[in-house]
């Protein structure tokens, strides 16, 4: 028959007990339950078989969360000098594709993209486009995009989404 041992218990007093001491609900988040078992831990707790092979069950473990990525925060990510220097930057960094300028081709890119927790963009991905021309465009000036302030949530910055329009519109 299996034995538990090195076992401890806690008991503290209600009036020893401060609101400080309990975990808050976001930092229980990141908390998996459930049992394993790990032969290579030292025993802190464990049962024996008879066999002389102790085994180690770990209760709960730290997960490390997938981050979330948010559609709208607090404070949304923010280009260097603000809204009008991206669309600038956009502007001057552009190229009309021969082939479409050629035929004449005109229209609007939808791009998104992710500005990470440490405002460098990842993850771009073209919504609604009119030619592959303005597709490699877009997402090449995407690129060069420099280092955006982070969108933050509750105080700590977090993956934002973010979409920003290309207008292709030959004079």
């Amino acid at each position: 028959m299996p034995t538990i041992r090195n076992t401890e218990h806690h008991v503290v007093a209600e009036s020893q007990v401060h609101e400080d001491s309990i975990p808050a609900n976001r930092d229980l988040e990141n908390i998996e339950s459930g049992t394993t078992t790990n032969t290579t831990a030292s025993t802190n707790m464990g049962v024996t078989g008879g066999t002389g092979n102790d085994q180690v069950f770990e209760v709960a473990r730290n997960v490390e969360p997938t981050p979330q990525v948010y559609g709208f925060v607090e404070q949304m990510p923010e280009f260097p000098g603000g809204e009008k220097a991206l669309l600038d930057f956009i502007a001057h960094n552009t190229q009309y594709p021969q082939m479409e300028r050629d035929n004449d081709i005109t229209g609007k890119v939808i791009t998104q993209f992710t500005v990470n927790e440490d405002g460098t963009i990842s993850d771009i991905q073209i919504l609604r486009s009119p030619s592959s021309g303005f597709n490699r465009e877009a997402t090449r000036v995407i690129k060069m995009l420099p280092t955006f302030k982070p969108g933050r949530q509750q105080g700590r910055a977090v993956k934002v989404r973010f979409n920003v329009p290309f207008v292709f519109k030959l004079n």
